[in-house]
């Protein structure tokens, strides 16, 4: 797919160095980031018209075309097109054979909303307080304090931070025994090896009241990571509570028990089921350059930025066997209460001014 999207840009180049050309660009939308989609965002910059038509008549016509009413299909929205050579016995067929391929070739929609199986109007928005307390609109009646939580992170550092290629990223998130997730921080960017270690110390000190595991996957380079970590960890740069990966822990991910796509597949479920919530700040941000993670899983499978989507699958990995630990009774003491609560108010104010 990106093969064939560079070589229609080059033709567009080409195109561009000769007087009154042009070439149509005729075909079946298919994914987010095919052909099709590159030639829809120049008809939408104004660089190329577009016509499209989806087998129930799901009609798109650019602006500069739309007085010219010789241009619009003689068709009724929601209804077959061509009811004798796909009518509704073969579209239900197809839909209930492959839903994906029937949203996206059928009705020219690859933006469907649930057409990948996550409905991400179901994930829901919190607000965290200084002290660890988190609110959420879904479950008043649940106790949610992170010391309750079982607290991770989890961690996919790319090869290189050539911008062409993965990018690093470090999610946190909290897990209550009542089911429900909470997205503390996600980070993501193309940098040098020892720019990622310095993020993952600072990450983990913002949240080291409460985070109990560092998850970081198992192949070569990113066990070197691991151990450049544990080092910091000697000298006191990273948290000395926080479990790091070792042969046999949780925090030692495994790629190889399932390809990528099932691990972020594994998300559909929990996500679906509303247990999954984020900050305000977390929103889809619709940047195709850099994807936030709400992005890349409303353009998963078919987007080629994926690697935030990819660590958010592993979160059930990592979360085996943690429960709430951290867990202060209320008439104890707590002589460090201050510098937890200062902690806190510091991880507010630096994330309201980033």
């Amino acid at each position: 797919m990106e093969k064939a999207v560079e070589l229609f840009q080059y033709l567009e180049d080409i195109g561009k160095e000769i007087e009154k050309t042009g070439f149509f660009v005729l075909g079946t939308p298919w994914g987010v980031d095919d052909v099709l989609a590159e030639a829809k965002k120049q008809a939408q910059a104004g660089n190329r018209w577009m016509w499209g038509l989806g087998s129930l008549g799901g009609f798109q016509i650019s602006d500069a075309l739309k007085d010219h009413v010789d241009k619009y299909p003689r068709i009724v929205e929601g209804q077959p097109i061509l009811p004798h050579a796909c009518g509704w016995t073969k579209l239900n067929k197809i839909k209930q054979e492959n839903r994906v391929r029937f949203i996206r070739q059928y009705l020219c929609d690859p933006f469907a909303e649930e057409a990948n199986g996550f409905s991400l109007k179901k994930i829901r928005e919190y607000n965290e307080y200084s002290d660890g307390t988190i609110k959420c609109s879904c479950h008043e009646h649940h106790d949610h304090h992170l010391s309750k939580a079982a607290v991770v992170a989890v961690s996919d550092p790319a090869y290189t931070e050539d911008r062409a290629n993965c990018e690093s990223s470090i999610l946190v998130a909290a897990k209550f025994s009542c089911g429900c997730r909470f997205l503390l921080e996600e980070w993501g960017d193309h940098v040098h090896t020892l720019d990622y270690e310095e993020k993952a110390c600072e990450i983990a000190n913002r949240h080291k009241l409460w985070l109990q595991r560092f998850g970081i996957e198992s192949v070569n380079f990113q066990l070197a990571l691991a151990n450049n970590l544990k080092y910091r960890k000697e000298k006191g740069e990273f948290p000395l509570n926080v479990e790091l990966p070792e042969k046999g822990s949780p925090a030692l991910l495994m790629p190889k028990r399932r390809d990528k796509d099932a691990r972020i597949a594994s998300q559909i479920s929990p996500v679906n089921s509303g247990l999954w919530h984020v900050r305000p700040t977390m929103g889809q941000n619709h940047n195709t350059e850099k994807p936030n993670l709400m992005e890349q899983l409303y353009r998963w499978p078919f987007s080629r930025k994926r690697d935030r989507a990819d660590a958010f699958g592993y979160f059930d990995d990592c979360w085996e066997g943690l429960s709430g630990s951290n867990y202060v009774a209320e008439d104890e003491v707590n002589i460090n209460e201050e510098v937890q609560r200062q902690d806190f108010e510091n991880m507010r104010l630096d994330e309201a001014y980033a």
